[in-house]
């Protein structure tokens, strides 16, 4: 196993290659860009800074011999896939990969006994004193999390069986050691401290660093939901509220969805107004209307949240083909629109739609050329499971991207967490 500072200094070293660019970017730019790349270097000089103070406390702090059994294969903390940003106030899964020892290969030199001396080759042999069929077994881990503002607290593990015998690396939660977090937990935006204990038979075995990490601000995605010309039957009211599980889960937005008004801790809020009407595709007057009425009551009565985009919804009347949906370009947009196919039934899609259109409020016109993510780490964070085939969000064609596949790619996050952080809203983001 590595050092378990050098995930420090290997974040050190980025910062450092950072400083250089924007000192170098500084050298010709002017006016607002000068501005915004002075912020830049300072927010990056002050995170070096603490980066440095966290380097020196692991060099001084004892560290526990490697763990051998299991074998370590590495580690993550992650919110969907491993390039995120992550993010402050998410449910966040933080995981060590492994595995059983690996057999150990020891070389040895020939020798000539009668001569006295050894020959210039080597045979290698196997270690065989292990377990039948190379297993390791744990019975208990522990996860330490430390953050800023004195947050201090320990997270148990979940391993299905705690039976390990692979002897490469495995991306299923079955093979790993797996740390559940909630978002509540990591409320404060800044930097993290991750570091776990193994346990066998009552006794622990060793620690293992998973490094720090910095948590990302961000605002809430709220909604106004509302119905396009037809009333919604129940069963399609049921799966727009099992797709929002999902919405939730694929926006950089705090844990949690529910009404708006209700816990403000949520990051997804929403409002609906079940009352049918034309929305006068596609100039969305009547849209916009209906936005700004729901705002002004809230302020009338009020109440502590607004609207910033509004989603209307629709089932596929009879006699029509397939349909999809559309959402306002932004950056700035704030309307989306989407039907939910019955003929054939699209229920297992519908969350990947919802978030495409509201997508495209944030990201533009523009879709991704290719459907597939290159990640085999990529996690489903509302079932608890790894996601085989992770899809774009942002494919032109979101048919081909169940609920559970379908991710935003990590500049799309990104951009969009960017987008919610230039909002002007109410509540305590």
């Amino acid at each position: 196993m590595s050092d378990p500072c050098q995930s420090i200094a290997d974040q050190i070293q980025h910062l450092e290659q950072l400083i250089d660019q924007l000192h170098e970017e500084l050298k010709f730019a002017s006016g607002p860009e000068k501005s915004r790349l002075i912020f830049e270097l300072k927010k990056t000089l002050s995170l070096l800074g603490q980066k440095r103070k966290d380097l020196e406390a692991c060099q001084q702090a004892p560290h526990d011999p490697p763990v051998r059994d299991p074998h370590i294969f590495g580690m993550e903390v992650t919110q969907g896939l491993p390039d995120y940003e992550l993010v402050a106030g998410k449910d966040t899964l933080a995981r060590i990969f492994v595995g059983a020892p690996q057999p150990e290969i020891i070389l040895a030199s020939e020798t000539n006994t009668e001569a006295g001396f050894t020959l210039g080759r080597t045979t290698a042999t196997l270690h065989f004193d292990l377990p039948p069929l190379y297993q390791s077994t744990l019975d208990f881990a522990l996860l330490h999390v430390e953050g800023p503002g004195g947050i201090d607290f320990d997270v148990p593990a979940q391993m299905p069986t705690g039976v390990f015998t692979n002897l490469s690396k495995s991306y299923s939660e079955e093979n790993n050691v797996n740390f559940y977090i909630d978002g509540a937990h990591l409320s404060r935006v800044g930097s993290y401290r991750f570091s776990a204990s193994l346990y066998r038979n009552g006794d622990r075995i060793g620690s293992v660093s998973l490094g720090s990490h910095r948590f990302h601000p961000t605002k809430d995605l709220r909604l106004l939901i509302v119905v396009d010309t037809w009333p919604m039957p129940t069963a399609a009211w049921n799966t727009l509220f099992e797709a929002l599980r999902y919405v939730q889960r694929n926006f950089p937005v705090r844990a949690g969805f529910g009404p708006l008004d209700g816990d403000q801790s949520h990051g997804l809020r929403y409002a609906i107004d079940p009352v049918p009407f034309d929305p006068d595709f596609p100039g969305w007057g009547p849209v916009r209307q209906r936005i700004q009425a729901f705002n002004d009551q809230q302020q009338a009565q009020g109440k502590p949240d607004r609207a910033e985009h509004i989603l209307t919804v629709r089932t596929q009347q009879p006699g029509e083909s397939p349909l999809g949906g559309v959402g306002e370009a932004g950056p700035g947009g704030v309307v989306s629109g989407v039907t939910l196919n019955v003929n054939p039934a699209a229920d297992d899609v519908f969350a990947t739609l919802i978030c495409q259109e509201i997508g495209h409020n944030f990201l533009g016109s523009a879709h991704t050329p290719d459907p597939g993510i290159n990640a085999p780490a990529a996690f489903n964070m509302v079932d608890r499971r790894t996601i085989t085939d992770p899809r774009s969000i942002m494919f032109a064609f979101y048919t081909q991207s169940t609920n559970e596949q379908a991710l935003f790619l990590p500049d799309d996050w990104k951009a969009i967490r960017e987008g919610l952080l230039a909002k002007e809203s109410t509540g305590p983001d």
